[in-house]
């Protein structure tokens, strides 16, 4: 991961955890922990959203691929942090892009 995206990674991840009433001990204990990315979930709820409209809608299959490919980059390998949420998010925002191009669609009741 580049500096940069680390750093802005960093602040928004201290902005949404809410630690302040945790010992130091226990901060470091967490930290040990492998941890999800907090932009993997985020891009695989859009890859489902972009694999059902995307037969209908185009923009919204690529929507959730350019999320899901420029936030990929602050996956830290090093905390452990699980990729394949960005995987399948990505997969089925390909395939919602896939189904448009081919022309099928699924019917959603």
């Amino acid at each position: 991961m580049k500096p940069k995206q680390l750093e802005i990674y960093n602040s928004i991840e201290r902005f949404f955890s809410n630690n302040d009433d945790l010992t130091v001990e226990e901060k470091e204990e967490l930290s040990k922990l492998p941890s999800e990315n907090m932009f993997g979930l985020p891009t695989l709820i859009l890859g489902g959203v972009g694999f059902l409209f995307g037969p209908q809608l185009l923009f919204v299959p690529i929507i959730a691929l350019l999320f899901g490919i420029l936030t990929f980059g602050t996956l830290d390998k090093s905390r452990g942090q699980n990729p394949w949420a960005f995987y399948i998010g990505i997969t089925f925002s390909i395939i919602g892009i896939v189904l448009h191009e081919l022309g099928y669609t699924h019917i959603l009741n």
